[in-house]
């Protein structure tokens, strides 16, 4: 019996499809192969006994130059004191329009980080969290 469990979303609002092309995933089930342009992905699930801990690097199908988008979770630790870490990275090093994170484990009802303003897509909490929630990633619209 897994110990974390953590379900996961992604929203591509660009005219990109997105593939994967890099995996470091410290748990388990798979993160989807591509994301056609303008879809949400189903719900997937991560689980792991001591942390959930996937990486993961997409690239945008047809951007010239090319751009690619890292995206990474991290929940690690007990209550009271789970902390979880979550990013969204863009290889130009600004993020579409309208990109956001959303992070739910019970931390305070949620916390986001959008673009615009937060040019630095990135959540950082550690508090009375749970061991199990949903994290959802936002690509915008790049325009």
């Amino acid at each position: 019996m897994s110990m974390y469990t953590e379900s996961f979303k992604i929203v591509n609002n660009s005219p990109y499809s997105l593939t994967l092309l890099d995996e470091d995933n410290q748990g388990d089930g798979d993160w989807p192969k591509s994301i056609p342009a303008h879809s949400t992905t189903p719900v997937f699930k991560q689980t792991g006994r001591l942390s959930v801990n996937p990486t993961v690097t997409y690239g945008c199908d047809g951007a010239n130059p090319a751009i690619s988008i890292t995206m990474h979770f991290y929940l690690w630790g007990l209550a009271p004191l789970v902390t979880a870490n979550m990013y969204m990275s863009f290889s130009n090093n600004e993020p579409f329009n309208n990109s956001s994170i959303y992070l739910d484990n019970n931390f305070n009802n949620g916390a986001t980080s959008s673009y615009p303003p937060d040019t630095s897509l990135e959540i950082k909490t550690t508090g009375n969290g749970s061991s199990t929630g949903n994290a959802i990633f936002t690509v915008g619209s790049n325009g």
